[in-house]
C-alpha cells in the first residue's frame, strides 16, 4: 500500500480512490465511440452494444472477485496483486489449471490491444469524417486498396508513440514524480462528460422526461465524484495543467473551423445577393 493510499483513507477518500481505480477497468466503452461513423444504424446499435457489454463485464468482475474471495483470504489477495487468481485456480483445479487460465488472460490482452488499435487507428478519421479536427481533409482520406484511413492510422501511431513516451517517463521520474497516468486522464473524461450531460439537459427537449434530466443528473453526480478522486491523487494539478493544454489546443481548433464556416456561409449569402441584384 503506498503512502497515497495511506493518506487517501485517512483523509475518508479511499472509498473515492478506489472507484476511480474501476473506472479504468470500466473506460472501454468511451473508447468504442471513434468507430461510429463506422457502423451501420449506430444510433441504435451502438447503445445497445455498450449497455450488454457492460453489464457482462460488471458480471464478469463479480465473479472474479467472488471467485477469488472465496479461496485467498482478503489479505492475501491483496499481497498477490495480479497473481492472486492465478494461485486461487491452481488451488482449486491444479497448475496446469493456472497455466490455461493465464493462455485466456493473454487471448482477452489481445483482444484488447485489437479494439484499442482499431480506436487509435480510426480516431482522427472520425474527427475529420464531420470536417472537424486538425486538417480534416488529409484525415479523411481512405486508401483505395485497403479502405484504410492511412493518415489517421499514421497520426494514431504517432499518438501512441509520444503516449509511450509520456508513461516511460513517469516511471524513470522525468516529470519529477508518479503520476498514475493510466486513470488521471480517465477522470478529465469525466469532467469532460460533465459538460456534455448538462448540453443534454438544455437542448434535447424531444426526448422523455427521464432521459433528459433523470438519467444526465445521475451521470452527472457520478462524474463529480470521479473528479473528486482524481484530486486525491498525487501530481494532480500537474497533469491537469497538460490535460488543458491539450484541451485548448482542440478548442481552439474548433473556433477555428467554427470562424472557417461561418466566413464561407458569408460569401456563399454575399454571392447570392450580388447574383440577384445582377438580373
Amino acid at each position: 500500500m503506498t503512502a497515497a493510499h495511506v493518506t487517501a483513507q485517512a483523509s475518508g477518500s479511499g472509498l473515492a480512490v478506489a472507484v476511480l481505480a474501476t473506472a479504468f477497468a470500466y473506460d472501454g466503452w468511451s473508447v468504442a465511440l471513434s468507430i461510429n461513423s463506422e457502423l451501420r444504424d449506430a444510433k441504435r446499435n451502438l447503445p445497445k452494444a455498450l449497455v450488454i457489454g457492460s453489464l457482462i463485464v460488471m458480471a464478469a468482475y463479480l465473479l472474479y472477485n467472488l471467485g477469488v474471495a472465496g479461496v485467498l483470504a482478503n489479505q492475501q489477495s491483496a499481497d498477490l496483486g495480479d497473481g492472486a487468481v492465478t494461485l486461487a485456480v491452481q488451488s482449486l483445479f491444479g497448475p496446469l489449471a493456472g497455466t490455461a487460465l493465464m493462455v485466456f488472460v493473454i487471448i482477452s490482452c489481445l483482444g484488447t490491444l485489437n479494439g484499442l488499435t482499431l480506436a487509435a487507428t480510426r480516431g482522427l478519421y472520425s474527427i475529420a469524417f464531420r470536417g472537424k479536427g486538425l486538417a480534416p481533409r488529409l484525415f479523411v482520406q481512405v486508401t483505395d486498396k485497403s479502405n484504410t484511413p492511412l493518415f489517421s492510422v499514421i497520426g494514431g501511431a504517432v499518438i501512441s508513440i509520444a503516449w509511450s513516451v509520456i508513461w516511460y517517463g513517469n516511471f524513470q521520474g522525468w516529470w519529477g514524480g508518479f503520476m498514475d497516468i493510466s486513470v488521471l486522464p480517465i477522470a478529465i473524461l469525466y469532467a469532460i462528460f460533465v459538460a456534455i450531460y448538462v448540453w443534454i439537459i438544455r437542448d434535447f427537449k424531444d426526448v422523455s422526461v427521464f432521459k433528459r434530466y433523470v438519467v444526465p443528473s445521475l451521470a452527472i453526480i457520478g462524474s463529480l465524484y470521479i473528479v473528486y478522486a482524481a484530486i486525491q491523487t498525487p501530481l494532480f494539478i500537474n497533469f491537469l495543467i497538460i490535460c488543458l493544454f491539450i484541451l485548448s489546443v482542440g478548442m481552439f481548433t474548433e473556433i477555428y473551423h467554427i470562424e472557417k464556416d461561418k466566413a464561407k456561409a458569408r460569401r456563399v449569402a454575399e454571392l447570392a445577393a450580388n447574383g440577384k441584384n445582377g438580373r
